[in-house]
């Protein structure tokens, strides 16, 4: 006999849903926004009313609506086949890579977990970070290719500050980090880097930061993945015959027709 798979999320009772001990109906409804339930989803805890606008403020600030960026046309691509969700899903599969998206956000908030216990134990020193910076191969969540800062985060930082919302011990960890690693290796932080700081300090493990970091990035795909499927543009479908050339050898004949050119 196969053992039994228990799960802690939730299950059906009396017409309602039990989520991590709580009433979907009873305990959620008309109290939780949508952000709040993903995350609540997520880690089994409820977000406070002001820590929900964080994550829209997030949501918002990373909002990117130019389709002509990877991995945003690849939604393009696939859905102008002309279903939305096709769209929608290839290019939010694209973001569970090594080099952009939800699982890079994994990884930086793997990468501020590992400084704050470098810190606990070595001293919490600019000069321990920079020490700490120079024994990284790869740093996670910097990097803005094109232009000089990352438009996103400087939309998020400056809604934080609007709402006078105390940020929590990570983030101020993180602004430290972002600082000397810009003075030491002349990279900036990017959105994601932020991501991962922000979800931290809102009690999110470092594996729950890749799912919230896509589920932050939905609009963009479902937008653009909606309006190329409403399109279909015959340019993303097939490409133009003089963009084709085949490099190979001949078309084989068959021995009927070799024997019917010789008559």
């Amino acid at each position: 006999m196969t053992a039994p798979i228990r799960t802690g999320v939730g299950r059906a009772v009396d017409g309602d849903y039990d989520q991590f001990g709580l009433s979907v109906y009873r305990d959620l409804a008309e109290s939780t926004s949508y952000l709040g339930l993903i995350a609540f989803s997520l880690t089994g805890r409820r977000l406070s009313r002001a820590e929900e606008t964080v994550l829209d403020d997030l949501a918002v600030s990373s909002h990117v609506t130019e389709p002509r960026v990877w991995p945003i046309k690849l939604s393009w691509i696939v859905g102008a086949l002309g279903r939305p969700m096709p769209g929608y899903i290839a290019g939010i599969v694209a973001l569970d890579s090594d080099i952009l998206g939800g699982r890079v956000g994994t990884d930086a908030a793997r990468l501020l977990v590992e400084l704050r216990g470098f810190l606990a134990a070595s001293g919490d020193t600019d000069d321990a970070i920079r020490e700490f910076v120079g024994r990284q191969p790869k740093l996670f969540g910097f990097g803005v290719p094109v232009r000089a800062v990352d438009e996103r985060l400087v939309a998020f930082k400056a809604a934080l500050a609007n709402r006078g919302y105390p940020c929590g011990e990570h983030w101020r960890l993180a602004e430290r980090f972002w600082r000397i690693v810009k003075e030491e290796r002349r990279v900036e932080v990017n959105i994601i880097g932020a991501t991962a700081a922000i979800c931290l300090d809102l009690g999110f493990t470092p594996a729950q930061v890749a799912p919230m970091a896509v589920m932050l990035l939905t609009p963009t795909f479902l937008g653009n993945a909606t309006e190329a499927a409403a399109q279909s543009p015959a340019v993303l479908r097939r490409l133009p015959p003089e963009s084709i050339r085949y490099v190979g050898p001949p078309p084989r004949e068959s021995p009927r027709a070799l024997q019917s050119s010789k008559q």
